[in-house]
């Protein structure tokens, strides 16, 4: 941010690329926000199974937001680059913003679910433990002390 004015001239002399290229730094990091949160909730999303609806978020944050944002910042508001650059980050952290309560939505409803106790790795009372036939909560009786 402090040298957002020099970063233009690591690619040209250009007074007016460089005044442009000053000005999207903003945006850049409004994108970064986003560009977390929509990577952080689609793999979540991805781990839990649920890629289906995270292609669907997608194309609707992408096509059916972003896309409409840019034309009309940068060409019907005649904002030239900036509302070009403006309906990406727009789109990418509405995209997070649905991926996030996609998540919380499929965890909670597999959570009243006996669905959600399946999954290997997350150790939850009473899941079947598929190697010794038990319940977590039963004693192991392969080991003489109840433990593993």
């Amino acid at each position: 941010l402090f040298s957002r004015e020099l970063i233009g001239y690591l690619f040209t002399t250009s007074e007016e690329v460089i005044r442009v290229v000053s000005t999207l730094v903003y945006i850049l990091l409004a994108y970064q926000f986003g560009d977390a949160l929509q990577i952080t909730y689609a793999n979540s999303l991805r781990g839990i199974g649920d890629v289906i609806s995270m292609a669907v978020i997608s194309f609707i944050g992408y096509f059916l937001i972003a896309m409409p944002v840019c034309y009309i910042c940068g060409f019907v508001l005649e904002w030239d680059i900036t509302g070009i650059w403006i309906g990406y980050p727009i789109g990418l952290t509405l995209t997070g913003v649905m991926l996030c309560g996609r998540y919380y939505w499929k965890l909670k409803t597999k959570t009243q679910s006996k669905e959600f106790y399946r999954f290997p790795g997350i150790l939850f009372p009473y899941r079947q433990n598929v190697r010794y036939g038990n319940t977590v909560d039963e004693p192991h009786r392969h080991f003489p002390s109840g433990r593993r």
